[in-house]
């Protein structure tokens, strides 16, 4: 198991890209901001480190939405929107207008097993139907969790193949549609 880890650490990643489907009702506990709203600072005063982390890189910027489960001021877990007006690259791939990826799922170890992300992520199923945006995430074929728990609200879209030199991507591709891109400059993984 270790030298499958080092391999996609250091050499290829295989990841599959997930599209999202079955529009539901999302729970009343969910909420979401854009990051360039004013107010994100009021959130970002209550949030732990990690967190935190995330909403400053992230602040001000248009393109991200912020989804988080609350409960008495105390939030159990969040998720992010990527969903630019234009072609962004983020994690070695595209991003496109009239999408939205999701990116850094996360719910508190103390609250995991509670359904609290597939709630989180109705809130953005409707989301991005509300706005017409094509929903999807990437989701590395190593994470048998993630795929177990995707198959509720995702369906594989396309296969991403990540080729990497000690560790950096160098290459991305997909298939179905078959796309090739050599990630120099702002095509580099960045999250």
């Amino acid at each position: 198991m270790k030298l499958k880890k080092l391999w996609e650490t250091y050499f290829f990643k295989k990841r599959y890209i997930m599209s999202y489907h079955d529009i539901k009702h999302p729970s009343i506990n969910v909420f979401f901001k854009s990051m360039d709203d004013p107010d994100i600072d009021c959130l970002m005063s209550r949030v732990n480190v990690d967190f935190y982390r995330y909403l400053m890189i992230r602040k001000n910027d248009p393109a991200w939405v912020v989804f988080y489960y609350e409960i008495n001021n105390t939030v159990l877990g969040y998720s992010f929107l990527h969903a630019p007006l234009k072609t962004e690259w983020n994690d070695s791939l595209p991003t496109n207008n009239r999408e939205a990826r999701v990116s850094t799922d996360f719910i508190y170890p103390e609250y995991r097993g509670r359904g609290i992300l597939g709630e989180i992520t109705k809130c953005q199923i409707k989301y991005a139907h509300e706005n017409n945006l094509k929903l999807w995430c990437v989701i590395e074929a190593s994470n048998s969790l993630a795929m177990k728990a995707s198959y509720r609200y995702k369906s594989i879209d396309k296969l991403n193949f990540l080729i990497k030199f000690f560790s950096r991507n160098v290459i991305s591709i997909t298939i179905n549609p078959f796309r090739f891109y050599i990630l120099l400059g702002n095509k580099r993984a960045k999250r």
